[in-house]
């Protein structure tokens, strides 16, 4: 079994690539985000960590993702995990006990106003967990309301994006021999023609 890893800042555009490569590509799609917040419903401790803006502890992230690995049967994306110089190795154990293979690591990279801006107007459909970055208040896909995330306020995400860059060339160094890097800072045809090229050239 294959994976894509993909990381990036807050608001990058993780979660619109990897729906683009899901639909186009038919690959699955595991955002370690979602299923802490979906976590956090049931814990109180989870909850608490996310609305500071913070990282959830290692083991609670592994534990969560690997509830989701043992149903996973084909190629998937990644998204959220590794953040973290300690989450390497943990990652590297679950991922060896379930026989799933690194295929690339994409980082999509972006301007920090950028992304806040985005941050800012993105909307998320609970339903279909599509995130959506734009003043309509119902996803096009199944008509559930869009709601705010709860983490998604302005001193939070730059509480966010200063941890990330905290860790972000130790990342991009571990995993160098399989890095590709996206930059986000333009229009959506622009960011989808990377990920064809990226995607096509794996095949």
């Amino acid at each position: 079994m294959n994976c894509i890893i993909l990381i990036s800042s807050p608001g990058a555009g993780k979660g619109t690539v990897s729906q683009y490569i899901k639909d186009n590509y038919n690959i699955d799609h595991i955002s370690t985000g979602n299923l802490l917040r979906k976590k956090s419903e049931t814990s109180k401790e989870i909850k608490d960590v996310l609305d500071k803006g913070l990282f959830v502890d290692d083991n609670t992230l592994i534990n969560v993702l690997e509830e989701r690995l043992k149903k996973q049967k084909n190629d998937f994306i990644l998204d959220g995990t590794p953040r973290k110089l300690s989450q390497f190795s943990l990652l590297e154990d679950l991922f060896k006990k379930y026989n799933i293979n690194i295929k690339r690591v994409i980082f999509i990279d972006i301007n920090f106003m950028i992304a806040l801006k985005r941050i800012m107007k993105r909307k998320v459909c609970e339903n279909c967990n599509i995130v959506y970055n734009t003043n309509i208040n119902r996803c096009p896909k199944c008509n559930n309301i869009l709601v705010r995330r709860s983490d998604d306020k302005v001193f939070l995400y730059i509480k966010r994006y200063l941890l990330f860059k905290k860790t972000i060339r130790k990342i991009i160094y571990h995993y160098k021999d399989k890095l590709s890097v996206i930059y986000n800072n333009k229009d959506l045809n622009y960011l989808y023609k990377e990920i064809d090229s990226l995607i096509k050239g794996d095949d």
